[in-house]
C-alpha cells in the first residue's frame, strides 16, 4: 500500500465523519499526547475516541520513534497521564497498532491504569491508513479485558500516523 494513498483515503474517510475530527502526525508519544491535550484545550472539546496509529508487535506500540512496552512504559507515564487533562471516563482510546494485543493486554491495561479510560486494540495486522478498519478487538481497563466482537471507527474524533 502507497502511504500516499493510504494518507489520501484517510483523508477522505476523515472528511466524510460526523464530527470534528482532528488529524495531525506526531514523531513521538510526547508529541502526540501535546497534540491532543493542545487541540482539545483549543477547540474546547472533550474527545469521545482518540485514535493513534503506528506498527506494533506482541506487547510493543511504535509511536513515532518511540518503543512503547512494559519496560519503557516508566519513562513515558507522564506524558500518558497528561491525556487526563482533555478526557472523560467515557473516551475511548484505540490503538491501531499490529498485533499490540498479542500479549493479552497487558500492556494496554496498564495504559488504561494511566490515562483513566478504557483502551481498544485490534487483534490482527492493519494496514496503516485503513479507513475500512472493522472487526473483533479486545477492550482493556486497567484490571480487566474483553472481546468486542464487532467494531468500527467510522466516528473517531482524534487521529494520528
Amino acid at each position: 500500500l502507497d502511504p500516499l494513498e493510504a494518507a489520501e483515503r484517510l483523508k477522505t474517510r476523515l472528511s466524510t465523519a460526523p464530527m470534528r475530527t482532528l488529524s495531525f502526525e506526531g514523531e513521538s508519544v510526547a508529541t502526540m499526547v501535546d497534540g491532543v491535550v493542545n487541540r482539545c484545550q483549543t477547540h474546547k472539546v472533550r474527545p469521545r475516541k482518540i485514535v493513534f496509529e503506528d506498527h506494533g508487535l506482541s506487547g510493543l506500540l511504535f509511536m513515532g520513534r518511540d518503543a512503547v512496552t512494559l519496560n519503557t512504559l516508566p519513562s513515558f507515564r507522564r506524558d500518558f497521564a497528561r491525556l487526563g487533562e482533555c478526557i472523560t471516563s467515557t473516551t475511548e482510546i484505540y490503538l491501531l497498532h499490529c498485533y499490540a494485543f498479542a500479549d493479552n493486554g497487558t500492556l494496554a491495561k496498564e495504559i488504561s491504569a494511566i490515562v483513566g479510560c478504557p483502551i481498544y486494540v485490534g487483534i490482527r495486522p492493519q494496514a496503516i491508513g485503513n479507513r475500512a478498519f472493522e472487526g473483533p478487538v479486545r477492550r482493556a481497563t486497567a484490571t480487566e479485558v474483553h472481546w468486542v466482537d464487532k467494531f468500527s471507527l467510522s466516528e473517531a474524533v482524534l487521529h494520528f500516523d
